[in-house]
């Protein structure tokens, strides 16, 4: 009896231990065709051809669609891809090239390497943008799996990348980091999530950029950034560092109902036509310091909750704090304002200091301005 156990037994272990095997050499054999359509694909974007290109980018996308832990080698490859250099075409893709600027063969393959990078941004954003129907608390649990269109955790490295008529709005990424980046056209981040960092310090946004109601969970770093046309961040939530030194916007800059949880830098940014910050909150330092303002300066109703810092500041327009809220120092040192600086309504609790500051603007700057600490 105990010879036909141990002999069961043995037979058992045997099996296990042949299925194990087998099991060892599917995993395997899936891993080889995984790493075949993966270097193939990426062989398949060095390509001359453009539509041999876009195959590549199509087939990662499976790749990546089939086999979620390799999602963020390929989104590596697919931003990798985009950080390349590029010269976009001289004209758009709906209009005839022009003969005498550019030989019609490099303009013909100038706007399908265009076609082949906007079909890159699409893949990305198509799988960065959680499903509709779905609260943000259900796509916190998501977990990656095949069947999911949605991507979750996932970090875009677009540093110095040319990017065109980028569209990630709605979409949740973990990081991104678009330093030196420049944005060709119309630029849309409205609702996006950014779980960590946001980097884009010396980005450039040739057209509008649209940030509006969107999360910045981690530093939000956009110094020196240069918007030639429309910025608007109203109702964005900053919960960390909002980092916009030496930031330049050509035209509006909208921050309209904006919270700043942590400190906020504006130090040397200049703006040349209104920037609007209405209603915005600060929650703790707000540094404005050597800012130039071009046009009208709005910050009516804003909340500074700690020190607001405006020294050397310039207001060439109207500068308007009406009915603002000033609950620790506000420092105006040396702040020139050559037009209408209205404080009406305004509420100082902490000190109010405007040390050698220029005022030419009209007069009655403070009509029912409550000062509670030291002017």
């Amino acid at each position: 009896m105990r010879k036909q156990d141990h002999a069961e037994q043995n037979t058992e272990q045997s099996r296990e231990l042949e299925l194990r095997k087998q099991e060892h050499a599917e995993v395997d054999a899936a891993e080889r065709r995984v790493t075949d359509l993966y270097t193939k694909a990426v062989e398949q974007l060095g390509h001359a051809d453009a539509a041999v290109r876009l195959g590549g980018l199509y087939a990662l996308e499976r790749v990546a669609q089939n086999n979620p832990h390799q999602r963020q080698t390929i989104v590596n490859v697919l931003c990798a891809y985009l950080r390349m250099p590029y010269t976009p075409p001289a004209a758009l893709p709906t209009e005839l090239p022009n003969p005498v600027q550019r030989p019609a063969a490099e303009s013909r393959d100038s706007r399908q390497e265009l076609q082949v990078r906007l079909t890159a941004q699409r893949i990305l954003t198509s799988h960065l943008r959680p499903p509709d129907d779905m609260s943000p608390e259900q796509v916190t649990s998501l977990t990656a799996k095949p069947d999911l269109a949605f991507w979750p955790d996932v970090d875009l490295d677009l540093t110095g990348a040319h990017i065109v008529d980028f569209d990630l709005s709605r979409c949740r990424v973990r990081s991104l980091r678009a330093n030196n980046a420049v944005f060709s056209g119309d630029t849309w981040f409205a609702e996006a999530t950014f779980l960590a960092a946001a980097e884009f310090d010396d980005a450039a946004f040739s057209g509008e950029a649209w940030f509006d109601a969107a999360l910045f969970s981690g530093t939000a770093n956009f110094r020196a950034a240069k918007f030639s046309e429309h910025a608007w961040f109203t109702k964005v939530t900053f919960s960390r560092d909002a980092r916009f030194g030496e930031a330049v916007f050509s035209a509006d800059a909208g921050f309209d109902d904006t919270t700043f949880a942590e400190e906020a830098g504006f130090r040397k940014a200049t703006f040349s036509r209104d920037a609007r910050f209405g209603a915005a909150t600060f929650s703790r330092a707000a540094a404005f310091d050597e800012a130039t303002f071009s046009r009208d300066a709005l910050f009516r109703m804003v909340t500074f909750s700690a020190v607001a810092w405006f020294r050397k500041a310039t207001f060439s327009r109207d500068a308007k704090f009406r009915k603002a809220t000033f609950s620790n120092d506000a420092r105006f040192d040396e702040a020139r304002f050559s037009r209408a600086a209205g404080f009406d309504e305004a509420t100082f609790s902490g000190d109010a200091r405007f040390d050698e500051a220029t005022l030419r603007g009209d007069a009655g700057l403070f009509d029912e301005t409550t000062f509670r600490g030291a002017p």
